[in-house]
């Protein structure tokens, strides 16, 4: 079960790091 809440939390982060990439590429 700690497997899956390893990768919920991977694919929250790799989600925000997508966003904050699409809304602000400069930064």
């Amino acid at each position: 079960m700690r497997g899956v809440g390893w990768q919920m939390l991977s694919l929250s982060l790799g989600l925000v790091l997508a966003i904050l990439n699409t809304v602000a590429p400069q930064a």
